[in-house]
């Protein structure tokens, strides 16, 4: 049988063993809401063992009741965000949009999208075109030297989809493999490109990446032009 202050103090290690697990669980799609829950979750487990030992006063139930509070405004904020998101249907239907991907002269990437596949969502959606300099040591999903570029809209059948290779990422493409990744994603017009800073930023702000490759950008365009003496 289980003494009042053991039943509390089982209680409590529920409570903030329920915002640590809620911390955990939303410190990836919101970073802020998710660490302040992982801090609260954390302390509140200190505080239990503290109660129990008698350092502080055991009369206290507000610190229970913030937890809660906490753990059901995060999952409400998460809900939330989620349903008020615009989501991008699978317009292309399981087939490949990207007709044709690769990079040229002078520092260009491009993809040729076909748009009748991406019809369903020209009203309310744009086209973007997304490059990075592979680098397996980064998750892709995470990694921010990424370049985009401007937002085009989806209009006719057959689209080119250009950007040039900003020096940041040539630099990095040129001192490593020289592969290139470029990815096409479709975001809401809502969304701008600066709130884009990795790939997982597309789906978490409602859009989809439509096609991906990798393309050997030191064969197609050549190293660098040397630096005249």
């Amino acid at each position: 049988m289980l003494t009042p202050d053991q039943k509390r103090l089982s209680v409590g290690l529920a409570i903030f063993a329920t915002l640590t697990s809620t911390g955990l669980y939303l410190v990836m799609d919101h970073p802020i809401w998710g660490s302040v829950l992982l801090f609260g979750g954390t302390v509140g487990f200190a505080y239990a063992v503290w109660e129990k030992r008698g350092r502080v006063s055991n009369n206290r139930t507000w610190p229970w009741i913030l937890a809660l509070a906490l753990t059901w405004a995060g999952i409400a904020y998460d809900y939330y965000d989620r349903k008020s998101t615009p989501d991008v249907p699978s317009a292309y239907e399981n087939h490949d949009p990207v007709l044709q991907w690769g990079t040229d002269r002078p520092r260009r990437a491009f993809a040729v999208v076909d748009n009748k596949l991406l019809v369903k969502v020209k009203d309310k959606d744009n086209a973007l075109l997304i490059i990075r300099a592979s680098d397996s040591s980064v998750d892709f999903k995470f990694d921010t030297a990424i370049a985009k570029s401007q937002p085009f809209s989806i209009v006719g059948e057959i689209r080119t989809l250009a950007m040039d290779l900003p020096e940041n990422v040539w630099k990095k493409l040129f001192a490593g493999s020289g592969l290139l990744d470029i990815y096409v994603a479709v975001i809401p017009k809502s969304v701008t490109v600066e709130q884009i800073r990795c790939l997982n930023d597309v789906e978490r702000l409602g859009g989809i990446t439509v096609g991906a490759k990798e393309v050997n950008a030191l064969s197609q365009i050549g190293p660098p032009a040397p630096i005249p003496q």
